[in-house]
């Protein structure tokens, strides 16, 4: 798959006007697959289970000044960077190692409604790693679900209302239920629906970097705002630019938790940031239907 291929896709749904633009807005990404035929290593791409540790490190817990202040944070997911590959997206800073994502929940899975709710670790790769036990007041630990790693293609998603990145093509938020804007929206999930077949792509849509994939609306919009509010408590953040890092589909069967109601869990970051391979200002952000 490549963009030519998304080029000709937006011709054959009837969007030949704005295809260039599409193609413009393509984000590569990396899909993660359920791989359950993988034998479970330490150190190895999963969600779930117990997260592989630098010796000694302390578990991560939740921040003041959220409610949970002191709890353990739940283990998301960890992703091995040399499997990889040569990612052209990924910092060349972060070659090698593990980048392991924790954040604010319970046993019915993330909760985080205010910002600092989010920790993600890099471990570089010539550090020893262990797998330490769960603290006792651990709400739950997510079941261990096995991936495997894969290039994506990936464009804006419309959701209930269309990422910001839609507006310039066309794409408003609208109460129209029929109507030219709404044969258009048609026209643009029927090719987000081709890509996604091109590329076999289904559900669960666990995936790194790319384009968030919306239950509601705009994923980094939502980024956005939390910097905003951030800057009006007197903690100034350089970026104003955000990125998807990573998102965590709902998957009850494999995980035990739904993250709400059958919603999605995503890991944002200030693109200079990702860019300096930094994650001191990562956000995590739940939607639900």
């Amino acid at each position: 798959m490549d963009t030519e291929e998304v080029r000709r896709l937006a011709r054959e749904v009837g969007l030949a006007d704005i295809a260039d633009a599409l193609v413009g807005l393509v984000g590569l990404a990396i899909r993660l697959d359920p791989a359950p035929d993988r034998a479970l290593e330490r150190g190895m791409t999963k969600l779930g289970g117990l997260p592989d540790l630098p010796a000694g490190a302390r578990w991560p817990h939740v921040p003041p000044p959220l409610p949970e202040t002191g709890m353990p944070m739940l283990f998301i997911a960890q992703i091995d960077v040399a499997g990889l590959g040569s990612f052209s997206a990924w910092p060349a800073k972060l070659n090698g190692g593990l980048l392991s994502f924790f954040c604010a929940g319970d046993d019915g899975g993330a909760y985080v409604e205010d910002p600092g709710g989010a920790h993600v670790l890099f471990t570089p790769p010539e550090v020893t790693l262990e797998r330490p036990s769960p603290p006792a007041d651990l709400p739950t630990v997510l079941g261990e679900v096995p991936l495997r790693a894969r290039p994506e293609l990936t464009l804006p998603g419309l959701g209930v209302n269309p990422a910001r990145a839609l507006a310039p093509l066309g794409f408003h938020v609208h109460d129209e239920l029929d109507g030219p804007q709404a044969e258009r929206d048609d026209r643009y999930l029927e090719l987000f629906e081709r890509l996604e077949r091109a590329q076999a792509v289904g559900e669960p849509r666990h995936r790194l970097l790319g384009h968030p994939m919306p239950v509601q609306g705009d994923v980094i919009a939502e980024a956005q705002r939390i910097e905003r509010w951030r800057e009006e408590e007197n903690e100034q953040f350089a970026a104003s630019d955000w990125r998807l890092l990573l998102q965590v589909d709902h998957d009850y069967d494999r995980l035990g938790v739904l993250w709400g109601d059958a919603g999605t869990v995503y890991f944002c970051v200030p693109s200079e940031d990702f860019a300096a391979g930094t994650f001191g200002g990562v956000e995590v952000i739940v939607q639900t239907t």
